[in-house]
């Protein structure tokens, strides 16, 4: 069962659950500023297997996937809209 919670953006409470998803259903956010400088890099027809393989390349999603074997698990949740992870594509990759 979902749990109901809030998150407040831009000033707006916006109605939100906490659940368990199935990361491998869950897609990059392509607006995202780092998934969209990684499309742009790569150019057309960019997969999310793409996107993965690059962001693989970020210490930063290296030091990230350390940080959650240490922690067994993430600290902070990943924010998705539709199976579109919002906010939290490097801890969805490091996850993975």
């Amino acid at each position: 069962m979902a749990k109901e919670n809030s998150i407040t953006i831009d000033g707006k409470n916006i109605p939100c659950s906490i659940e368990l998803r199935d990361i491998f259903e869950l897609q990059y956010y392509v607006e995202n500023p780092r998934i969209h400088f990684i499309i742009s890099s790569l150019g057309k027809n960019v997969t999310q297997e793409d996107i993965e393989k690059e962001m693989w390349g970020a210490d930063s999603t290296k030091k990230l996937f350390r940080n959650i074997k240490r922690n067994d698990g993430l600290l902070e949740e990943i924010i998705v809209k539709d199976n579109l992870v919002i906010e939290g594509n490097t801890r969805l990759c490091a996850y993975r």
